[in-house]
């Protein structure tokens, strides 16, 4: 499925170009991720795999939009999107923890 992103970094890291304000580590487990998101049909799918600890956002994290989940890179980063017309749209690497 085509990618929507909300930044040139995460965008960065789907193409497998590494930015250098994102840890390396992080990197390279966000791409997996990005990949996972990629495959998907739906978000029927990535809920299908426990360790992405799939979430439906709400209140202030949602910043008002519909469809709004997030995955879990580690405990600190996440990956935020939106599900819109089955598309994931707005794809971002976010650091929960600022």
């Amino acid at each position: 499925m085509e990618l929507t992103f909300a930044d040139k970094n995460t965008e960065m890291i789907y193409k497998k170009k590494f930015s250098k304000k994102i840890p390396h580590q992080i990197q390279k487990t966000a791409y997996k991720k990005l990949a996972l998101l990629d495959e998907a049909d739906s978000v029927g799918d990535l809920k299908a795999i426990p360790s992405n600890r799939l979430e439906f956002l709400k209140g202030s994290m949602k910043g008002g939009k519909k469809n709004k989940y997030s995955i879990r890179v580690n405990k600190q980063y996440r990956i935020l999107f939106e599900y819109i017309a089955d598309m994931f749209c707005n794809v971002e690497l976010v650091d929960y923890h600022i």
